[in-house]
């Protein structure tokens, strides 16, 4: 019988996990000065859980199995749902914001053909009862992240998914028509794009509109070309938003960091504005991710609006150089003598790390090593 890990796992040793242990600390460092509060929810969730939160559930990307009760159980796809379960359940009277954070391992069955893992480490942040205020302190947490991870080049991508979802809804007469737009979109095939436009025969200013949509990714410049192709004020309120929010960070510094894609959408439904994700030089996909998802709360009971992120820190691991090992003690001892070492070893591990190892002289010897 061959012993291997299931497929979209790996183990994870040496200088692979002094790597992921940095990151952690580094990241969890920033949302310590951001007065997050680290918490921990199940590793599985009830199916009913998911089914609550999302309104079309990929049922097939979910690990699932069947408690003693014959409930169906399923390993949690992220952590922004198990921490909307928490806050509705456990902090009813607890005053407002909540400020959560967590680093907890999510699965999610990729295609085999991705090349993506179905286990990753999740590392973020939720701030819960704060409304569209709150979007500036998640951005510059966000900000301050990507700057802990201490690589060459990275941006911070902005996008708020109104943009899309309030003109598909003036143009288009059913669900099935704005999912597939939204499809084509979040594809960039403009073939196909423009063959349906046409099929729906749309006014040739909505039409342009969403044409134009795929294209609309880069600087400030990006929120000039979407004013020029509005076709309606929802649209411009949209717009608005994102300007305050530019120069927001450009007062505060960090603007250099910040794009603009108008075209992205997010593959999670409970989105409901502003949506963001990061990039570092050298990983095909995004590292950081999130947005706001006002609405979510409302689905366990407690309706609140909240906006938080999270860093796929496993992305990062070839990215990065292990920190340089601390010098510790190495004591060599003879088995006969084994007390006696372990003596000397409880004395020096107050001042540090000390490695114990057995060798065939007569002697006990100390030394300091990397």
């Amino acid at each position: 019988m061959e012993i291997r890990t299931p497929q979209g796992t790996r183990d994870l040793t040496g200088q692979d996990v002094i790597k992921k242990r940095s990151l952690e600390k580094k990241v969890q460092d920033v949302f310590e000065r951001y007065c997050f509060e680290e918490v921990m929810t199940p590793a599985f969730e009830y199916y009913q859980t998911y089914n609550a939160a999302f309104s079309s559930l990929e049922d097939r990307a979910m690990v699932k199995f069947f408690d003693e009760m014959g409930d169906i159980l399923t390993l949690r796809m992220d952590m922004t749902v198990p921490i909307a379960r928490l806050a509705a359940q456990q902090f009813q009277n607890a005053p407002l914001p909540l400020r959560f954070s967590y680093s907890s391992s999510v699965y999610k069955v990729k295609k085999s053909f991705a090349g993506k893992m179905n286990e990753v480490t999740d590392t973020g942040v939720e701030l819960i009862g704060l409304n569209e205020i709150g979007d500036l302190e998640i951005l510059c947490c966000a900000v301050d992240t990507l700057k802990a991870l201490e690589m060459e080049d990275y941006t911070l991508e902005l996008g708020d998914v109104n943009f899309f979802g309030r003109a598909a809804k003036k143009v288009f007469a059913n669900e099935e028509d704005m999912e597939r737009a939204a499809d084509l979109i979040d594809r960039k095939s403009m073939v196909e794009l423009e063959e349906f436009l046409q099929e729906k025969q749309l006014d040739p200013k909505a039409a342009a509109f969403f044409m134009e949509l795929p294209l609309l990714n880069g600087g400030a410049e990006v929120l000039k070309k979407a004013r020029q192709i509005s076709f309606d004020p929802s649209l411009d309120e949209v717009i608005d938003r994102l300007e305050h929010l530019y120069s927001a960070m450009e007062e505060l510094g960090d603007s250099e960091v910040i794009t603009f894609d108008l075209g992205a959408l997010p593959h999670i439904h409970y989105y409901t504005g502003l949506i963001f994700a990061g990039f570092v030089k050298g990983v095909g996909s995004s590292v950081l991710s999130g947005g706001r998802y006002d609405s979510l709360l409302s689905r366990f009971g407690r309706d609140l609006p909240a906006v938080g992120f999270s860093v796929k820190l496993d992305y990062l691991l070839d990215q990065v150089q292990a920190p340089k090992k601390t010098t510790r003690t190495r004591i060599l001892y003879p088995e006969n003598r084994a007390v006696e070492a372990f003596a000397a070893a409880k004395e020096a591990r107050v001042k540090g790390p000390v490695e114990m190892v057995v060798w065939d002289r007569e002697e006990i010897v100390e030394e300091n090593c990397i």
